[in-house]
């Protein structure tokens, strides 16, 4: 009778967590803005929950970068259209030439940057495979189960799990994203003569370095406590021992294995593993127990207790609660929100905005949906436009944003039909986009492609097609890919049949660069906005035309820099990267070098000192950008303030490479990277100021240069 009261009991709780959900599908049903995955029926919400958009990792048997697909086998969902269910592609399963897939496949991504970052983490030579590719005899090479064991110990458990791990009960290095390197990102224990090993030399650290935030101590004294802590409850106490040490193990080994991360990922993944660090923390109130107990053996009890908490809240919550509030505190920070208004602010009336990913995506929802700033604004999320319930979204109303107009029927994006469309060129002059996708939406016979004994496919008939925008010069286009699939096919939908009404923007310069259409942008505040004149670029930094009254009014005026310019609020490096991804710097440097051009001293003036004031060396690192806003000062008339600038920064770099000098040689190869980019920063500085500073100094510059440059060798 116990056991099915616990069974009941079991089932009711699973229930009860399960019913969470049920907002999901209350929510999704009332048709809001911002619905992901779209789950309002039981076939989306099984999609949303398996996260289906997201593919799919090996875990245990499966494929590698090396293994050869050899067949693809269909899976189909249903979607509720018009009161009635269609059917709907799912991602194909992939089949794999079964000699080219393995036992414990760590080495999966098919990604090049991840292939090649797979290879630095293990000494890769690799198993070749023969195989039949399409008739033709050729040759894989696949990772040894060695290889594939060798990554997961080093990178999946050792830098993935272990250091994090140890960032929470040793120390933390700084606030910076780790790439395996000494310089950032790693565990840090305050012990300088263990953490030269892991951290590189703890002498001569740049002042960025040792002011970090994140540079948090804790001398393994946490660490040490829950390690008492487990001792103490395996000899007292063993059944719960055992469930606690399960409990562990899921959240830690068995959550690394089953995620099976790849290398180069957005972000740290700290989070993923939290689960394990509150059990460690169950052992460290343990470990208190277990010095309370050791305590006793060598005074009285009171004594003992008294000792064993103050040595407890000590070495445990008072040190963490020390070294963590400065880099935890978010009070006064509004960057998110401040950014993504700038963002709205800088489009024109009624504008598209393509953007980029997470980042540049959900401040935006935020303003649009919560504060109500410029809802005129359609958000267009790049991503995102290979999911048929985004593209259905798109077509509808959003706040007073009418719905976008494609010429494609929403209904062949749901339902697979256009899912990848060959270019196959039957037509050799340039065609009008419009007219080309009316011929792929069209359900004519003429506009099929006959391939072998499947159902005849839409194709694209031209390679060369151009882009009308009324009472403007055309773009001309050529697509050089042999098919595009469904998501650009939908890019190019949006633009075309949505041109003259209503201006396009992009938060990145990513999307025009893939799409071709870097000469045709204006460089309009925080966005690139597309147009029909011609704007040679001569590099990714240069993209876009500047009109500079356009561009000072919204850099100078629209735009709300407050929070950044508050010395008061910290940026975590998450936010510091972001205002570099947004190019904060250059939009100000772009600026103030065309007022310069223009004969316009007093704005171009005006336009550095914002910029000093918004993007500090606090906020970003010594750049090309800051090293060419320096120069400016002086052809604008303000030698001595480009001349404290270029000392500045000249500080900071010799800083850097004073203290990367010092580093024993058999580390020098993990700053290597690092090392050569400030040698490279500190001699364009020479070469900038050699208007601005006198010869002397110059020369004393170079000096340093050359006796970096000869121990950094």
């Amino acid at each position: 009778m116990l056991k099915l009261n616990l069974v009941l009991l079991c089932l009711t709780f699973l229930l009860i967590g399960y019913t969470s959900y049920v907002a999901t599908l209350i929510r999704a049903s009332a048709g809001v803005p911002i619905n992901q995955g779209n789950p309002e029926t039981t076939f989306s919400l099984l999609n949303y929950l398996n996260r289906e958009q997201y593919g799919t990792r090996p875990i245990l048997y499966g494929s590698n970068f090396g293994s050869v697909p050899t067949a693809t086998k269909e899976r189909n969902t249903w979607i509720a259209k018009d009161g009635k269910y269609i059917q709907s592609k799912l991602n194909p399963e992939i089949e794999y030439d079964k000699n080219t897939i393995g036992f414990f496949p760590r080495m999966h991504s098919g990604d090049p940057e991840h292939v090649e970052a797979y290879k630095k983490w293990v000494d890769f030579k690799g198993r070749k495979i023969p195989v039949n590719d399409e008739g033709n005899a050729t040759s894989t090479t696949i990772p040894t189960f060695q290889e594939n064991l060798s990554f997961f110990i080093k990178y999946q458990l050792g830098f993935m799990y272990v250091r994090y791990f140890l960032w929470n009960f040793a120390g933390r290095q700084n606030d910076i994203q780790g790439t395996g390197t000494l310089l950032n990102g790693n565990w840090q224990s305050g012990f300088a003569f263990i953490d030269k090993y892991v951290a590189g030399p703890q002498t001569d650290l740049p002042s960025a370095a040792k002011e970090n935030k994140g540079r948090n101590f804790y001398y393994f004294l946490p660490l040490i406590i829950g390690i008492l802590g487990l001792i103490f409850q395996y000899r007292h106490d063993r059944q719960n021992f055992l469930s606690i040490g399960l409990l562990f193990f899921l959240m830690s080994f068995a959550l690394v294995v089953y995620l099976n991360e790849v290398p180069n990922t957005p972000r740290e993944r700290d989070y993923v593993y939290v689960g394990s660090f509150y059990v460690f923390c169950i052992w460290i109130g343990l470990g208190v127990l277990s010095v309370f107990s050791g305590f006793q053996k060598m005074m009285k009890k009171k004594l003992a207790l008294i000792s064993a908490l103050a040595l407890g809240f000590a070495a445990s919550p008072i040190l963490l609660l020390v070294q963590n509030y400065d880099d935890h505190d978010r009070s006064g920070r509004y960057s998110a929100r401040d950014l993504a208004r700038n963002y709205l602010e800088s489009c024109e009336k009624n504008a598209i905005l393509f953007t980029h990913a997470d980042n540049d995506t959900y401040p935006l929802w935020y303003c649009q949906e919560v504060e109500g700033i410029r809802r005129d604004v359609r958000v267009v999320v790049m991503p995102y436009l290979q999911a048929e319930w985004y593209i259905q979204q798109l077509g509808r109303k959003a706040y007073q944003n009418e719905a976008l107009k494609m010429t494609i029927p929403v209904e062949k994006y749901q339902s697979g039909q256009v899912d990848w469309v060959y270019v196959v060129s039957k037509i050799e002059t340039e065609q009008p986009m419009t007219e080309v996708l009316k011929f792929v939406a069209s359900d004519s016979s003429k506009t099929k492609l006959a391939v072998g004994e499947r159902e005849p496919i839409s194709y694209i008939p031209v390679n060369k097609w151009r882009l009308e925008l009324p009472g403007k010069e055309a773009i001309h286009l050529e697509l050089k890919k042999q098919a595009i699939n469904k998501g650009d096919l939908v890019f190019w939908d949006i633009i075309a049949s949505n041109k003259g009404k209503r201006p396009v923007c992009f938060t990145s310069w990513a999307e025009p660069e893939d799409y071709g259409l870097t000469n045709n942008l204006i460089f309009d505040g925080l966005v690139f906005r597309l147009t029909d004149q011609k704007t040679e670029r001569t590099s990714v930094l240069e993209m876009g035309k500047v009109e500079t009254e356009s561009l000072y009014t919204k850099l100078m005026q629209n735009c709300n820099w407050n929070n950044l310019a508050n010395p008061s609020v910290y940026f975590d490096w998450h936010h510091r990267r972001m205002f570099a991804s947004m190019q904060i710097r250059n939009a100000f440097y772009r600026l103030a070098k065309k007022l310069t051009e223009e004969n316009k001293p007093g704005k171009a003036l005006d336009v550095l000192d914002k910029a000093e004031q918004t993007i500090t060396l606090r906020h970003w690192p010594v750049d090309y950008q800051s090293i060419l806003m320096a120069a400016l000062y002086a052809p604008n008339g303000q030698k001595a303030s480009g001349e404290k600038r270029f000392r500045e920064l000249a500080s900071s770099l010799e800083e850097n490479l004073n203290y990367y000098s010092g580093f024993d040689s058999y580390q020098k190869k993990s700053i290597q990277e690092d090392a050569g980019y400030q040698l490279t920063l500190y001699n364009e500085l020479i070469k900038q100021a050699k208007d601005t500073l006198q010869e002397s100094e110059l020369s004393t510059m170079k000096e340093k240069l050359m006796a970096f440059a000869g121990k950094l060798s």
